[in-house]
């Protein structure tokens, strides 16, 4: 007679399910590793990073020349790019000739009353990197940023990089405070660094990133804020966050009523803040505690349209003005430096991207104009070339329309990666 010992029956689900986990998990390492491989081998990669590297030696080296190289080589990587897909570029060229001609006309009237660059090295970067779409080009020059700017803190930390020039913030009743530019040259440029990372921080689809990147940013934000006391960074973050929270809170869908209003109102942001500024400037230009919150910067708009606003050009008076400073508004220095025409072409292609990207469904972009734009109510640097991701997308709808189409490779990746697992699951 057999003896009837209880047993546990096995279980066979549970081993597999581990088995699955773990061939899930060394997928999606894998899928990591072969996006960060072609990164790395991709020259749009280095053409991006070189263009962040630039604009760091530029403000942190300014009597150096190793900006002027890496310039160079940007252009040199530029050059060898166009001639190995020369085809490929004069098909594209060709569709649109007038469009490029316009781009290039524009660029050169910017360029002309000032010699500044700005749109000319952001169509320029554009035309390097338009076949890898908008939303790889921001992830590209987001995490460079982040890597850029990360070496950069912990250099200054270490007293390698150093700040040319102390700055101080003298408040009513209370000691001066000391403001570090972390090395680049002026506080307020920190916030001008770290936009690449906010919107790249915009761009991201996954919860889990995004939130990752959310509170990274917050970190340097916070850190950076105790160190340089730059207001500018402060009010550029909390529009920020209100951003991010309509992104998640209100998720938006093409066609959409949510869709039309963001569109309507990106579209007739450039405006409204243009408006905005003159009124400051004409009407309120005369507060004391407009002023004072401000840092005088009314007062300073106010003399920059009594100097002369010209229909195109510089007036002498402003030119002068411009050699020992600056005008901390992106609408008047537009005015100011480049004149009425220059001014309302600049705004209508602002406008003109916003409605495009809305249409085609890249309303993360919309949020990265708007970003911008309430930057430069404050300042001016809004197209600088190595920290401005405004600058190469505007010429984008004009130019390159499928620029706006390319679905980032990285997200592709995670996509086919998430369907590999699931179909392991399934098994």
């Amino acid at each position: 007679m057999e003896s009837s010992i209880p047993t546990r029956k096995p279980q066979p689900n549970g081993g597999i399910k581990k088995v699955m986990n773990s061939e899930s998990i060394a997928n999606r390492a894998q899928s990591l590793k072969r996006i960060a491989l072609k990164w790395i081998a991709s020259i749009d990669f280095w053409i991006i990073g070189l263009a962040v590297l630039f604009r760091y030696f530029r403000q942190t080296q300014p009597k150096s020349h190793i900006s002027l190289m890496i310039f160079a080589v940007t252009l040199i990587l530029i050059t060898g790019k166009i001639a190995t897909h020369r085809r490929t570029y004069y098909l594209t060229l060709r569709q649109r000739p007038l469009a490029m001609i316009a781009s290039v006309a524009l660029v050169v009237a910017y360029a002309f009353p000032l010699h500044q660059l700005d749109l000319a090295l952001g169509l320029l970067l554009l035309l390097a990197c338009y076949d890898i779409g908008i939303a790889l080009f921001i992830t590209y020059f987001g995490a460079i940023s982040l890597a850029a700017f990360t070496c950069n803190l912990i250099l200054y930390k270490f007293g390698i990089i150093r700040d040319q020039i102390i700055f101080t913030r003298n408040l009513p009743g209370k000691a001066p405070r000391i403001q570090a530019g972390l090395g680049l040259g002026h506080p307020n440029f920190i916030i001008c660094a770290l936009l690449p990372i906010l919107a790249l921080c915009l761009c991201i689809h996954n919860r889990i990133g995004k939130l990752v990147l959310f509170f990274v940013t917050t970190a340097y934000v916070l850190i950076t804020y105790k160190m340089g006391q730059s207001r500018t960074s402060l009010i550029t973050y909390v529009l920020f966050v209100v951003l991010i929270l309509f992104q998640v809170l209100l998720p938006i869908k093409q066609g959409s009523r949510k869709a039309k209003i963001l569109s309507c109102f990106t579209a007739v942001a450039p405006w409204l803040l243009l408006s905005l500024s003159l009124f400051v400037a004409l009407i309120l230009h005369d507060s004391r505690s407009l002023n004072l919150i401000l840092s005088r910067r009314p007062y300073s708009w106010y003399f920059a349209i009594k100097r002369g606003i010209l229909f195109y050009g510089i007036s002498n008076k402003n030119k002068a003005t411009y050699e020992h400073g600056s005008i901390d508004n992106l609408y008047m220095h537009l005015l100011s430096s480049e004149g009425i025409l220059i001014t309302l072409i600049v705004l209508a292609m602002i406008s003109f991207l916003a409605i495009i990207a809305a249409k085609k469904g890249r309303f993360e972009v919309c949020l990265i104009i708007l970003m911008f734009l309430a930057y430069g109510f404050t300042e001016r640097h809004a197209f600088e070339y190595g920290f401005s991701i405004l600058a190469p997308i505007l010429f984008a709808p004009i130019c390159f329309p499928s620029f706006l189409n390319v679905t980032s490779e990285m997200k592709t990746s995670h996509e086919s990666a998430h369907v590999e697992s699931d179909k392991a699951r399934s098994v």
